[in-house]
């Protein structure tokens, strides 16, 4: 079956604010993360989606393992669309800006799968990624 990431609807001028006080995004904050005793230490977590910026300083000192699952160089998952970048930075993102954006900065190692490109994607590309998230021992697997 077919599979399309659903656009985001944009704000009047495709901006959200964090205020400079700010220390801790809204949605860390929301969910407890920022309170949590735990921090996602020794997990492996595997994000299935448009892929990631790795070189964005949110993920400064992870290693990320990646594999692009949507044809053309399995070695290129970068993120055309942001969606799998700005999952991956909530989920373990480290601060940026003096502001944390991940709720499990604990986190080292992340899998990468590029599972929806331009084109979108397939359930048979999600289910090869999900088994090599697996192979590749992610823990937690987040898929779009």
């Amino acid at each position: 079956m077919p599979l399309t990431l659903i656009e985001p609807a944009s704000t009047s001028d495709g901006v959200v604010a964090i205020s400079a006080a700010d220390q801790v995004a809204w949605g860390v904050k929301a969910v407890g993360a920022s309170t949590s005793p735990f921090s996602g230490k020794g997990v492996t977590v595997a994000v299935l989606d448009t892929g990631i910026d790795k070189d964005h300083p949110a993920f400064s000192g992870i290693e990320i393992i990646g594999r692009n699952f949507t044809g053309g160089d399995e070695q290129d998952f970068s993120d055309t669309k942001g969606h799998g970048t700005h999952c991956a930075g909530t989920i373990f993102g480290r601060p940026v800006s003096g502001t944390q954006i991940g709720v499990a900065q604990g986190i080292t190692r992340a899998v990468i799968g590029k599972v929806l490109g331009p084109g979108g994607g397939s359930t048979a590309t999600l289910f090869t990624a999900i088994n090599w998230a697996i192979e590749s021992k992610a823990q937690i697997i987040s898929i779009f």
